[in-house]
């Protein structure tokens, strides 16, 4: 897709009247430039961490910004199924842009896929700097030890594997551990990190996990929108993971 430049590119105004101006406001009047961000369908204000950002392509295409890097102005919008309903039936991103803008109709979807792909890419970037545990055995004795203090399973792992994967919950409570479950498949996980399949990954004490969550937490807001997956049946999962790491595959790019 071509590179997105400045919304005033894109065309006329559609709307100029005071009560649409403040949703195309990228920072909040009184708050520093980099702090808050409006929704542009609620109208409301939240940390730009807590946004997602859209900018509109030349061809008057609105594109999701996932890395924020993208040029152009930004376009804020709160990552639930409710607001991009309500930015859809409110005509928000034109509103926020000032200008006829056309929104696909996978948008959501489209949304969903960019932040999974992401969240895999940092889980690959974790894996290649020797931060990311994986495998049952040496990701629980890495929790075991203190070397790690997050820990993240497959969705399709089994209740019971997870049970003896994990310490009891008030053991995770005192040494700090936590515990996530991945919006990705046993397969899925392994081939972006070099393994026919993963089902227990936990991140070393020394990385920063703080982007991964945030990435975690927009495709949690966003649930709904993401297909549910279809739990292992308990055959030996532990030794399911042990084989695949005598049959990795190169991990992708």
């Amino acid at each position: 897709m071509t590179q997105p430049t400045s919304h005033q590119q894109t065309g006329a105004p559609v709307n100029d009247s005071p009560a649409a101006q403040p949703l195309a406001v990228e920072a909040v009047s009184g708050q520093p430039s980099g702090s808050l961000r409006r929704c542009l369908a609620s109208g409301e204000t939240r940390p730009k961490a807590e946004m997602l950002r859209f900018v509109v392509a030349p061809d008057g295409q609105v594109v999701v910004d996932i890395k924020g890097r993208l040029p152009g102005r930004g376009l804020w919008l709160t990552p639930t199924p409710e607001a991009f309903a309500q930015a859809r039936a409110k005509r928000g991103f034109e509103r926020a842009a000032r200008a006829k803008v056309r929104v696909a109709d996978t948008l959501e979807q489209i949304v969903v896929q960019g932040l999974e792909q992401a969240v895999l890419e940092q889980l690959g970037m974790l894996r290649r700097a020797g931060r990311l545990v994986l495998g049952f055995e040496k990701a629980k004795a890495a929790l075991q030890s203190g070397k790690a203090k997050q820990a993240w399973s497959s969705r399709d792992a089994s209740a019971s594997s997870l049970a003896k994967f994990l310490p009891s919950q008030q053991t995770r409570a005192a040494l700090g551990l936590r515990h996530e479950v991945l919006p990705f498949d046993s397969q899925v996980l392994g081939a972006h990190l070099g393994r026919a399949q993963t089902n227990f990954l936990a991140l070393s004490s020394q990385a920063d996990p703080r982007r991964l969550h945030e990435l975690l937490r927009f495709l949690e807001s966003l649930q709904p929108l993401v297909k549910p997956a279809r739990p292992m049946t308990d055959r030996g999962e532990q030794g399911l993971e042990a084989d695949s790491s005598h049959h990795s595959v190169s991990p992708r790019p």
